[in-house]
């Protein structure tokens, strides 16, 4: 025997039995009936102003401009209004959810808000954040977000997600990139070349491999009828936004990233030349002892940063620690969790050499300020101590293979003497997961010298102005003025 609703589903919508109004769209109709239709506030409105002039409406032809609406999108829709669950699949979703909110059947379309946000994976979230925004989901369209965040790079690692990248708009793409959750992993540097991959598809729509990507895009470069300038100045500022949210300065830290950026010709020449000047200034003020480390206070305010971040869509306004974050190193690493690990993160720290330690059997996570055992004992600052701030997440994979954030340390201080060694986290997962994942997925952001164009704890005599404009020289050349000074302000 059929449950009531089965009943109901199968005699009325399906066979169409005692039907009162027949509907049309495209090249399918369907024989409904006005009482439940008006569960939908489009069908109620419209039968409401046809009895209110007296009238009987029995046909109905649609006409629906939306394109991702398809008359099997419409069928579900439309059956939904005749029974108590709905069963979707989630490659079509975005359909199925055009049509409900054409339908304005807001039920179904708080369903597909849920469903939605609980398929997300690498062939859905851009489809669902395009959805969320057309169709106004931002419960979607932040969970898209999130998603992208977490798995943006561990997507396109080792191998490229080409149908995945190829969708990400540039305005999206620069939302990511510049986002303070982003995990990065390894450094700043295999970011960049993550970008130049997604500007190869972006720019060449039907290319199906990203191999080669120095050369494919010295090629497009050529193709744009330009070789001596960059490949970026050709380009509209939609393109560009992406890379203008790179952390440069931790790219031009190490030698090898250094010259790949100014090889590649990618970047604008101006770029580069504004990051290095700022780059040798802090370096200047960290080696005559002028900084020797973010406070506590900084800490401090960075915490109460987050709390704020957190209970709302953006970012504090007019904070200024928004410089500080936004200029912090952000690195990750992806560890086994039945093997011991010890490693360090490339480049110059500005005075720091931190050795990274996980002990597998203890659970627990190092950090050593290494100053002993130097090469070059230049590069290391040997004041008794020095202070860094840094956040720590550790995520897991879930069932489907996307990131889940078991961990969050939030801002912390620490005071390190010389070949100190310091514990930093113990028993990842406590209470967060049933199962220990074999893979954890670190990702650190480090504050170890005060941003170039703000002061968050030292004197505003040590601030690094920004160059001021040149008049003489036009807005192509893109030349900085000589006229730019350390000490003292801009103005």
């Amino acid at each position: 025997m059929l449950s009531t609703s089965n009943y109901i589903f199968n005699n009325l919508f399906e066979n169409g039995e005692d039907s009162d109004i027949v509907v049309h769209f495209m090249n399918k109709s369907w024989k409904l009936h006005k009482f439940y239709l008006k569960q939908s506030q489009y069908f109620d409105a419209l039968l409401s102003r046809w009895t209110r002039n007296g009238k009987e409406l029995t046909e109905l032809d649609l006409e629906i401009p939306d394109e991702n609406v398809d008359p099997d999108a419409l069928h579900q829709a439309l059956g939904s209004l005749y029974c108590d669950e709905i069963d979707i699949d989630a490659s079509r979703a975005v359909n199925v959810l055009a049509a409900a909110t054409f339908l304005q059947h807001q039920g179904l379309c708080d369903l597909l808000n849920t469903e939605m946000k609980a398929n997300l994976g690498s062939s859905t979230v851009i489809s669902y954040h395009n959805a969320a925004q057309m169709y106004g989901l931002p419960e979607l369209e932040t969970a898209c977000i999130k998603w992208l965040e977490y798995n943006l790079m561990l997507e396109n690692s080792p191998d490229p997600n080409i149908e995945m990248l190829r969708g990400i708009e540039p305005a999206l793409m620069s939302r990511i990139i510049g986002s303070p959750n982003l995990i990065v992993i390894q450094v700043e540097t295999d970011l960049y070349q993550l970008l130049k991959k997604w500007l190869i598809l972006q720019l060449d729509p039907e290319t199906t491999s990203v191999k080669d990507t120095n050369e494919r895009l010295k090629r497009l470069r050529k193709e744009l009828g330009k070789n001596d300038g960059s490949l970026l100045s050709q380009l509209s500022s939609d393109y560009q936004a992406p890379f203008k949210k790179l952390r440069f300065s931790y790219i031009l830290t190490d030698f090898k990233g250094a010259t790949n950026l100014e090889n590649d010709n990618v970047i604008p020449k101006s770029w580069i030349s504004n990051e290095y000047r700022n780059q040798y200034l802090r370096m200047l003020r960290v080696e005559s002892a002028s900084d020797e480390g973010p406070s506590s206070l900084v800490c401090d305010r960075l915490q109460e940063y987050d709390k704020i971040a957190s209970s709302c869509s953006s970012s504090p306004p007019d904070s200024t620690l928004t410089s500080l974050i936004q200029g912090s190193m952000r690195c990750g690493r992806i560890l086994d969790r039945s093997k011991d690990f010890c490693w360090r993160w490339t480049g110059y720290n500005f005075g720091f050499d931190l050795v990274m330690q996980y002990n597998h059997k203890r659970r627990s996570l190092h950090i050593n300020r290494n100053c002993s055992k130097q090469e070059v004992s230049t590069s290391v600052s040997m004041k008794r101590l020095r202070s860094l701030i840094c956040k720590i997440r550790v995520f897991a994979e879930k069932d489907d293979e996307s990131m889940e954030l078991a961990y969050n340390s939030g801002w912390k201080y620490y005071q390190l003497e010389t070949d100190q060694e310091q514990m930093v986290y113990y028993d990842w997962y406590k209470g967060s997961l049933n199962k220990s994942p074999p893979r954890l997925f670190l990702t650190v952001n480090f504050i170890l010298a005060d941003s170039a164009d703000a002061i968050n704890y030292l004197p505003r005599s040590l601030q690094i102005s920004k160059f001021k404009s040149d008049p003489e020289q036009s807005d192509k050349a893109e030349k900085p003025s000589i006229t730019a000074h350390l000490h003292g302000n801009s103005s």
